[in-house]
């Protein structure tokens, strides 16, 4: 349902739990050639050792293109990011994408030896 507020209407694309290694996507697409997303980060981010990569597919005849991802911190403040559409899709009218994300360490070679904390996220457009 979206939401209102003094920047405009928000769509809510859903909330996901961020997992390591895996592309979660969130369960509504976008529809409109805004780039403008706000995250909201949910849960214990204290002790969070992970950063998430933001990315968008766009399934067009059986082809997935997957746009160049974007990393993204946890932090308990409200997050407004750019991610704007490719221009080439954008100027042939191809406005469906889905967001997902992949949660990864900070500190690759501290595997195993860090824990980190469940958050979820929570990603909505801007009408």
């Amino acid at each position: 349902m979206p939401i209102s507020d003094g920047y405009g209407t928000w769509n809510e694309l859903g909330v996901v739990l961020p997992t390591h290694g895996s592309w979660v996507p969130f369960p509504v697409r976008t529809t409109e050639l805004n780039a403008t997303f706000r995250l909201t980060f949910l849960g214990d981010l204290v002790g969070a050792n992970s950063f998430l990569w933001f990315r968008a597919e766009y399934a067009i005849a059986n082809t997935p293109l997957v746009q160049q991802a974007i990393r993204v911190y946890p932090k308990a403040e409200l997050q407004l990011i750019d991610y704007p559409m490719l221009p080439e899709l954008r100027h042939r009218n191809i406005t469906s994408r889905i967001i997902s994300v992949q949660k990864r360490h900070r500190w690759q070679r501290r595997v195993g030896f860090t824990p980190d904390t469940n958050y979820f996220l929570k990603v909505e457009e801007l009408w």
